[in-house]
């Protein structure tokens, strides 16, 4: 009967240990944030962070209409690895708005001196003109007269 016990103790607590977030390779640390856009909050769309080096894997988030997010490896591991990141939005897949001609921005992740989750915030401008955004081809870019934009 005691060695039931301890048997039941063991995988119990095997079970938990192996329970909770999915850890990466790459000492992720856990990031959310919210995206602007001209200083306004801005979503939903599609949020990547390319890494600078080829060492670290991209990152991504789903922004919400309130223009914050939570970021996660391309694998599903929660936060992101240290290091620069450049930045890209792409409109959501299920919204008609117009995504504005952005400017090319970095952003630098770093572990909080706290060891908690990094709060970020993304403030990107516009440029002059809107990239007008097909849904119905996946995303591409719709013709805007003889320019294209």
């Amino acid at each position: 009967m005691q060695s039931v016990r301890i048997l039941v103790v063991v995988l119990l607590a095997l079970l938990l240990a192996g329970c909770g977030k999915k850890q990466g390779k790459h000492g992720e640390i856990p990031v959310e944030g919210t995206l602007y856009v001209d200083d306004k909050p801005y979503g939903p769309a599609l949020l990547s962070l390319t890494p600078t080096d080829t060492e670290r894997p991209s990152v991504e988030g789903s922004v919400k209409d309130d223009g914050t997010f939570t970021l996660r490896t391309q694998k599903g591991t929660e936060g992101a690895p240290e290091g620069t990141y450049a930045v890209t939005v792409n409109p959501d897949a299920l919204s008609e708005t117009m995504l504005p001609n952005l400017e090319k921005k970095t952003v630098e992740i770093k572990k909080p001196s706290d060891g908690g989750t990094l709060k970020l915030e993304i403030r990107l401008k516009s440029r002059k003109g809107v990239i007008d955004v097909d849904p119905s081809t996946g995303g591409k870019q719709r013709p805007k007269g003889p320019t294209g934009i």
